[in-house]
């Protein structure tokens, strides 16, 4: 039998080396993405008519719009929040009443708007605003969570009532009775009350303990609340628009970063954020803050947007699904695609088919012997112009290069092996 044991040291090493993996987060490049970053943080300065609260940043997917929305979001200055939502778990209304056998009825009411497109992307963002923040630190909300027991504050306020209490047992002239009953010398009654303070703060404690999560405030009930719509209200946002104001009162926000919205293709859902957004900064309990959306978007929604607007103007259905003709609705579209927004700022494609192969050499450079020919790099790099994708095939090689080349004894050649890495980051289900 063999094993490590005979294998020298230095070989051990280099047979379970794990080859350098580069991430697919985003990544903010001063060089490439300082131009956006700059222009947004100038804009969101303005005052008086220039000011600006609802921003969208457009291009297509690949850009780099979330590097730069992440550098706004880690600007301390800036005060901002992030809002990203993931493709999945969303389904068509009919759909989703089927599967919960509730046919549209929300606690026991009907409500046909409950699983509309839009208000499920208005659940899932107040769902994770309210989850931005420690429950500590909105006492108000009606939405309550579960939460670790925070013992510096919980043994505070044990003490800000055990005090309060002990007072009180002395006023009543308990405290002596008490020290009589445990025969403590009389000269300690300043200790007793000192100690009757500590044991009543430690009961506080224990009985905040023992029904931490288990009781809520505003009823006799066990579990945290849950998200719902009742059959009075249209969307979530009317459903819990005090509690969304509630949060900016309380957070020290300013700024709401919405990304992955037009993944969806709903265009409904930005007339409903613009709508908030208006709502916000007109309330009086946010003492005249200004409360800014920032969205990444593609290019398209504007036009869809318009579209939605302009058949609204004809007196028409804005949701229709068939794509309109009408020469008329086009240009009012083209006229008020912007309308939704008081500023767009578009990022231009550092990576294209031209820039593409320099990209690809330089993430292919730090793999070990590497023998990748130039010429299929010129071939196939201006075929997947996205810096994601471009990694993300780098890393496989790398995996594959490991696996299949260096630990086997396959003839295949570096080329060989990359085009097949290629062609499967390309074309998934004919490669399985």
């Amino acid at each position: 039998m063999t094993g490590l044991s005979n294998v020298e040291p230095s070989q051990a090493s280099e047979d379970n080396e794990v080859p350098a993996l580069h991430p697919l987060t985003p990544e903010y490049v001063p060089g490439k993405h300082g131009v956006y970053f700059n222009a947004i943080k100038v804009a969101l300065g303005w005052t008086g008519d220039k000011k600006v609260r609802n921003v969208a940043l457009t291009g297509s997917y690949g850009v780099g719009k979330s590097s730069i929305l992440r550098q706004v979001a880690e600007d301390k200055s800036l005060k901002a929040i992030q809002v990203s939502l993931s493709t999945l778990g969303f389904e068509p209304a009919a759909d989703a009443s089927k599967r919960s056998g509730t046919d549209g009825k929300a606690d026991g009411a009907e409500n046909p708007l409950r699983d509309t497109k839009t208000n499920q992307i208005q659940k899932e963002i107040v769902k994770q605003l309210l989850y931005t923040q420690m429950p500590d630190k909105m006492p108000g909300s009606r939405y309550r969570r579960t939460a670790a027991f925070n013992w510096p504050r919980e043994i505070l306020i044990a003490l800000a009532s055990g005090i309060p209490l002990a007072i009180v047992i002395f006023l009543f002239g308990w405290t002596a009775k008490l020290a009589t009953l445990f025969t403590v010398p009389a000269d300690w009654a300043i200790a007793a009350n000192g100690g009757m303070a500590v044991v009543a703060a430690g009961l506080v404690l224990g009985v905040r303990f023992v029904t931490h999560n288990k009781l809520r405030i505003d009823s006799v009930s066990t579990g945290a609340a849950t998200i719902t719509l009742s059959a009075k209200t249209d969307t979530y946002f009317d459903e819990y628009l005090d509690e969304i104001v509630y949060f900016f009162q309380v957070v020290d926000a300013d700024i709401v970063i919405f990304e992955d919205i037009d993944r969806f293709e709903d265009p409904h859902i930005f007339e409903t954020l613009r709508e908030l957004n208006t709502i916000l900064n007109a309330a009086k309990q946010l003492d005249g803050r200004t409360i800014r959306f920032i969205y990444a978007i593609k290019d398209s929604i504007f036009e869809e947007l318009g579209i939605r607007a302009a058949r609204e103007a004809e007196g028409q259905e804005p949701d229709a699904k068939k794509p309109t003709t009408d020469a008329a609705i086009l240009e009012v579209a083209r006229a008020n695609r912007t309308k939704f927004f008081d500023l767009v700022i578009p990022v231009v494609p550092f990576v294209t088919h031209q820039s593409a192969r320099e990209l690809m050499s330089k993430e292919l450079k730090d793999i070990k012997k590497h023998k990748v020919g130039d010429d299929l790099i010129d071939l196939v790099a201006q075929h997947v112009a996205d810096m994601r994708l471009i990694r993300n095939i780098r890393n496989e090689f790398a995996i594959f290069k490991e696996h299949v080349i260096r630990k086997s004894s396959l003839d295949l050649s570096d080329n060989h092996l990359f085009a097949m890495v290629l062609y499967k980051s390309t074309h998934l289900s004919d490669f399985e």
